[in-house]
Order: structure tokens, then sequence, then C-alpha cells
């Protein structure tokens, strides 16, 4: 894995740290104990003002290019997909691929950065606090010693429509018209009103994730971008100011040297590979459940044990999916442990 023998970063992913919390990033997830017997002094934490924000439309396309747009880096973007990291809660934006071609889908998300807190690793005075027993557990790799704070806010706008060209169209529109409106936002020009400009997207179903709690529903493109134009002031009400923890910056645990020399990268083709294995099984059930929404109408005319068989095949997807899904979280984690080869995954 990458950066084994300095700081790496993971996105928090809704996940939530404290610097010095023990990390193993050979399944991606938090060991649950800390470097340190107490809570630093404040002069070994420094803090940085680090303001940016930015607007990403995704077209929902596939969750490969979610990922990408969001710059999620290639190891954790496979412990997604093998689900040994979950996207619920406040980070199921991460996973809303379309699942037929007559679903309009678009999110429009936002990121904002606020503060940046790193510990003074080299200072001398550091080493009072470890936990002796902690820099020799077997079970964490890495240590948090940054983390980044900010919000990342989505708004999904959806619609079912009768058919995959209407839905094309639509999607397309809303998709223009939103990049539109942010580029407009960002540069601080008089935001055009999008409801006004494209009355089809007045039936569009909003729902919201991410990390702030909204109390304004919204009811229409615009009003969307008016409470995203509130975040920052939101974000002055969670944790001092800073927000909701975004990544974090993770250091290897000392005297692991051992266990850092059997952690092993995946290669890039084996994990485009495994990209496209979820690829064509998403494909796969979108063109099925486009066939079976095509035939909807017909359905009082077709023999049931026709039927029938096309939903076996629809079943046999979910289950090849949940398959290949486990499966690859398994090798996954025996790949990071020195414990197999990635030929096993192709």
């Amino acid at each position: 894995m990458s950066g084994i023998n300095s700081a790496i970063s993971k996105q928090a992913i809704g996940r939530h740290g404290f610097i010095g919390s023990l990390y193993d990033i050979r399944s991606d997830q938090f060991e649950g104990g800390n470097l340190f017997n107490r809570e630093l002094a404040p002069s070994l934490i420094s803090t940085t003002d680090c303001a940016s924000s930015v607007f990403y439309v995704d077209e929902n396309l596939s969750q490969k290019d979610t990922l990408n747009k969001l710059n999620i880096e290639g190891s954790m973007k496979l412990s997604l997909m093998a689900g040994l990291v979950k996207v619920d809660g406040s980070a199921k934006y991460l996973n809303q691929a379309k699942a037929d071609s007559q679903t309009v889908r678009v999110t429009l998300m936002f990121n904002v950065k606020t503060k940046q807190q790193h510990l003074q690793v080299s200072m001398a005075d550091l080493q009072n606090y470890f936990i002796p027993d902690a820099l020799e557990n077997t079970n964490a790799t890495h240590c948090i010693t940054g983390i980044t704070w900010g919000a990342r806010v989505a708004a999904t706008f959806e619609q079912m429509l009768n058919n995959s060209e209407a839905a094309e169209e639509l999607q397309g529109l809303l998709s223009a018209s939103l990049k539109k409106a942010t580029v407009n936002v960002e540069g601080q020009a008089k935001l055009e009103n999008v409801e006004q400009a494209n009355s089809k997207f007045r039936s569009l179903k909003i729902s919201f994730s991410g990390d702030v709690l909204i109390d304004d529903v919204p009811h229409t493109v615009d009003d969307v971008f008016n409470i995203f134009k509130k975040v920052p002031s939101m974000l002055k009400q969670l944790n001092e100011g800073k927000g909701k923890q975004l990544e974090f910056q993770l250091y290897p645990l000392k005297r692991m040297a051992e266990i850092f020399n059997i952690i092993k990268e995946i290669a890039n083709d084996t994990m485009h590979s495994i990209e496209n294995v979820f690829e064509e099984i998403h494909r796969g059930k979108r063109i099925i459940n486009d066939f079976l929404a095509k035939i909807e109408q017909w359905k009082d005319f077709i023999s049931p044990a026709w039927t029938d068989v096309i939903h076996i095949h629809q079943r046999k997807l979910v289950d090849a999916e949940g398959r290949t899904q486990r499966d690859i979280a398994l090798l996954l984690e025996q790949i990071r442990r020195g414990e197999a080869n990635d030929n096993g995954m192709i």
C-alpha cells in the first residue's frame, strides 16, 4: 500500500476519529484504541485555516464515476466497493447510481473546508504521552496525526419518467443547468433562477444527505442553492467552528516495520479489473430492469413462466453482486496482510 513508510490520507466518509486514534489500513477500519494515554497539550497540535469551497455535479451513472469525481483514493475506492467501509447515513450520496434508464437522478455536492489540525510528531515532549502497548498493537498499522475539517453536503434531484429517451433529455438539461449555476455561484456572479429557466424541473423529488442538518425542506432547485449558501455559517455552530471531519492524515506506528513490510498494494490493472466487474454487474441489472419496465404494459398477456425466468436471472445478478463483494472484501484484507496475492482477484 502506498505511503507505508510515510503519512497517508484517508477520507473520513462519515466516520469520526481523534488525534492518536489507531487505524488499520488493511481493513480501512479504526481499531478502537488511542496511541496516547491522556489529552495532548495544545502546543503539540497546530491548527491552520484552509478555507475553500467547491461544487460537484454528479449524474449518478455509476459508483466508480462518483468516487472518481470526489477524488477518493484507489485503496479507499476498493474498500467502499467491497463493503469494508459502509456508505450509509450522511455518506449515502456515494452509492446512488441509477438502477434503470427511466430514472432521472443528478446529485449536486457542495464541499467546504475550514480548518486543518496536525500533530507535531517530531516534538520530544510527545513521547511522554505514548501508551507502550499501543505501539505494538498488531490490530493497527497507523494512527491519526492530522484532521481536515469542513462539511460535504449533497442534494439529489430525482424523477421517474415513462421512457428512457425523456429521462435522458431531462437528465442532460438538469445537469447542464446545475453546472451553469455552480459556475455563477463560484464566480460570484448573479445566480440565474434555475427554476424559471426550465419549468420541467418543478416535479423533481429533492433529498439531502451530508454533514449538516437541514431545517428548511427545499422544494425547488433554487431552494437548494439558497441552503448551500448557508452551510458556511451553519458550520460555525459545529465543533468550535471547524465543522465535521472530512479527511484523516495517518502516520505509521513505530515498531511496526514488520507489519508494514507485508502490506501490499493492489496493482492498478487488478484494481481496474475489479471496478469493471462491478460495472458489468450493474449494467446487467440495469438491462433487466429496463426490459421489465418495457414489458410491464403487456404483463397480462405474457406467460408467468416466461417472466419467472427473467426474475430468476434478476435474483442471480443480485446474489452474484453480494458474493463478489464478500469474496473481494476477504481477499482485499488477505492481500493487505500479505496472506495472498492479487492474482486471486482477476
